[in-house]
């Protein structure tokens, strides 16, 4: 029977390895839980294996394996070593100095957070906007103005998941031919600049751009009853200190799949993973 070795991720793991069980891989997890000593992981992967299973994301920091169930901490530097060349790597969103470095030493790496799975993840991360939404406001969302910054996939999915709830959604992008595929879709538009120096009257505030928009200034025009929600990845689109000092509510949620999905997201994944191996 085949061995896979999973390293640490979040609650998408522990389904993934559920998952490629019931597929017939013989499945070793490890950082998915407090306590674990790093000498098991060194001696499973001393014995046979067919592949590596990295999570998504692989890395927060590009210094560490990302292990947020477990209480220590695992550098790559010290797992790149130890891992069997020829036997595949598979992860989400490595950094390329770090998969090129796992190449350097005869071990391949394939990212499987491909253009399929970043599309049907960006549906569960609109689901879980919503989850965010009804932890956060008692208004039901057909009573709510949105504004969704950005119009990449995760946006889209966000923008169909509010207007099917009734939602009023304004997008603010930089991309005019964006703008006009929101406008195609339903959604009121406005170029991104325009919006930031004048921020619209609004309730709900859906980022999804990775870079920071609402700094000091931005914020210091922004609606004091707003609830700002980020679901973008580092560096993030808030400025959330600043945030927090204009007395803004604001939301850093990112990783919604494995926090409210993970059963879900993990057969995403594991439906990919399967046909990489």
């Amino acid at each position: 029977m085949a061995r896979i070795i999973l390293i640490g991720g979040d609650r998408r793991s522990l389904y993934l390895s559920d998952f490629l069980s019931r597929k017939g891989y013989l499945t070793y997890g490890f950082a998915q839980s407090p306590g674990e000593p790093l000498a098991l992981l060194w001696d499973a992967l001393q014995q046979p294996y067919v592949a590596v299973i990295l999570p998504l994301p692989a890395t927060k920091d590009g210094v560490h394996v990302h292990t947020p169930l477990w209480d220590g901490a695992l550098p790559f530097a010290s797992l790149q070593g130890r891992l069997r060349p020829g036997a595949a790597v598979l992860g989400g969103q490595l950094p390329n100095s770090l998969s090129e470095q796992l190449l350097a030493d005869g071990v391949p790496y394939t990212d499987y957070y491909d253009e399929q799975v970043i599309v049907r993840n960006a549906d569960l991360t609109a689901k879980g906007v919503m989850r965010v939404l009804g932890e956060h406001t008692d208004r039901p969302p057909d009573t709510l103005r949105f504004v969704v910054t950005g119009f990449g996939r995760v946006a889209k999915a966000t923008v169909r998941e509010l207007q099917a709830h009734g939602g009023k959604v304004l997008v603010a992008a930089r991309n005019p031919l964006a703008l006009r595929t929101a406008a195609e879709s339903g959604a009121d538009t406005v170029p991104l600049c325009t919006f930031l120096e004048k921020p619209a009257d609004f309730d709900v505030l859906v980022n999804t751009v990775p870079a920071t928009l609402f700094d000091a200034a931005v914020l210091s025009k922004t609606p004091k009853d707003a609830l700002l929600i980020d679901v973008a990845s580092a560096p993030f689109g808030l400025d959330f200190e600043a945030a927090a000092a204009c007395g803004l509510q604001a939301i850093k949620a990112q990783s919604l799949p494995g926090k409210y999905f993970p059963e879900a997201a993990a057969q995403i994944l594991g439906e990919k993973i399967q046909s990489l191996l």
